[in-house]
C-alpha cells in the first residue's frame, strides 16, 4: 500500500537525478497549510467537498483541456489534502482512458458515457476517477511534474482567497509528496489506496493532527 506523509513538514522526496519531465506515471499528495480541513468532511465513508474543495476538483479537470501529453487517472479530495495520478508520456499512454466512477463520493459520478474532462466542470460535491488527457500548454518535457502541480495549487489558491475575501492567504503546504509509479501492480496498488482513503480517514494521521475547520 503506497502511504504518503501527511506531517506538516514535508522533506523533498523527489528522487536525484529523476527526470520529472519526462514519460512516467506519478502519484501525488498535496497537502494543506498547517493540514487545515477546508475542503469538506467525510460523512459515512464517503467525502463531501464543499465549496473550496470543489475548485480543488475543478482545477484539477481543467488541466484535461487537450490532449495529447498528460493524462489524468484517480484522484480523490479529502478534507486536508488531495490525491491524484499524473501520467506525462512521449507517444502511447501507460493509462488508457476509461469511464469516470465516484471514488468516496457523496454525489453520483460524472457520467461514465464520457471520459473525465470532455464536459463542463462537475457542480455538485464529488471526489471522481478517470482518465483524461491534456497538453498543459506545451510538451511533456517543458512541462515538468512540479509545473503541473504548481499550475494546480495556484490557481486553486487564487479562486479560494477571492472567495472567502483572504488575499494572499496559504492554501497549500510549499511542498508536495511524489512516488513513481513503476509498473501495473503498483499503479493498482495506489488506485486502490485513493479508492479507500475515505473510508479510512478515521484511522489517517491527517485526521488526528490538530487544524482548523473553515468553511465557505
Amino acid at each position: 500500500m503506497v502511504k504518503p506523509s501527511h506531517g506538516v513538514r514535508q522533506k523533498s522526496n523527489r528522487a536525484e537525478g529523476y527526470d520529472y519531465a519526462g514519460a512516467g506515471s506519478y502519484y501525488v499528495t498535496i497537502c494543506t497549510h498547517e493540514l487545515q480541513s477546508i475542503f469538506g468532511h467525510i460523512e459515512d465513508g464517503m467525502m463531501v467537498t464543499n465549496a473550496f474543495g470543489q475548485i480543488v476538483t475543478e482545477e484539477w479537470l481543467r488541466i484535461a483541456a487537450a490532449p495529447p501529453d498528460i493524462e489524468l487517472d484517480a484522484f480523490v479530495i479529502m478534507p486536508n489534502h488531495f490525491h491524484g495520478i499524473i501520467v506525462i508520456h512521449d507517444a502511447e499512454p501507460l493509462v488508457r482512458a476509461t469511464p469516470c466512477v465516484a471514488l468516496g463520493a457523496k454525489a453520483p459520478a460524472v457520467s461514465a458515457n464520457e471520459t473525465c474532462g470532455r464536459q463542463a466542470a462537475p457542480s455538485g460535491p464529488r471526489a471522481t476517477h478517470g482518465v483524461a488527457r491534456t497538453n498543459v500548454g506545451g510538451s511533456p518535457r517543458a512541462q515538468s511534474l512540479g509545473v503541473i502541480v504548481g499550475q494546480i495549487k495556484s490557481a486553486s489558491s487564487r479562486r479560494i482567497n477571492r472567495l472567502r475575501e483572504t488575499p494572499a492567504a496559504t492554501i497549500w503546504h510549499r511542498n508536495y509528496y511524489d512516488h513513481i509509479i513503476r509498473n501495473e501492480k503498483d499503479l493498482d496498488r495506489v488506485r486502490t489506496y485513493i479508492a479507500n482513503n475515505p473510508a479510512n480517514w478515521r484511522f489517517d494521521r491527517a485526521n488526528r493532527l490538530p487544524k482548523e475547520t473553515l468553511t465557505p
